[in-house]
C-alpha cells in the first residue's frame, strides 16, 4: 500500500429500467483518514448523454441539512455510496457517470481514481 492514499471508485451496473451508481472511497493507506462535510449532502452523481447534456443528478430536486459532519474510514477498509438511477425507454446509446466526492480532509488529503464510468444501454 502506498502511504496516505485515498482511491475513489465509480462503478455502474445496468439492470432493465434503471442502473445502480456506486461511489466507493478506498483506504489504501496504514493511516485512519477523516473526511468533514458541511452539509448532509456527501456527493453527488451526475449522468449525460454523448452530447454532454446532464440527463440525471442524484442531487436536483433535493434539500440538504445543515450540519457539520465526519466520515472515518480504517486502513484497508471503504466506504460504498449507491443510488438508483431509473430510465425509461427513451434513453439508448453511451452515458457517462461522473462522481464527486464531497468531504474535505484536514490534511488536504489527495483523492485519486477513476471520478467516470460508462453505461450503454
Amino acid at each position: 500500500m502506498r502511504k496516505g492514499q485515498i482511491v475513489l471508485h465509480t462503478k455502474a451496473e445496468c439492470k432493465t429500467d434503471h442502473a445502480i451508481l456506486k461511489l466507493i472511497l478506498e483506504n489504501q493507506s496504514d493511516q485512519s483518514k477523516t473526511f468533514t462535510f458541511f452539509t448532509g449532502r456527501k456527493y453527488d452523481f451526475t449522468v449525460s448523454d454523448s452530447e454532454g447534456k446532464t440527463v440525471y443528478s442524484s442531487s436536483k430536486g433535493k434539500m440538504f441539512t445543515q450540519v457539520i459532519q465526519e466520515l472515518t474510514i480504517e486502513p484497508g477498509q471503504a466506504k460504498e455510496y449507491q443510488e438508483t438511477w431509473e430510465y425509461s425507454d427513451a434513453f439508448r446509446g453511451t452515458f457517462t457517470v461522473k462522481t464527486v466526492f464531497l468531504g474535505q480532509s484536514m490534511d488536504e488529503e489527495k483523492i485519486h481514481g477513476n471520478r467516470e464510468a460508462a453505461i450503454h444501454l
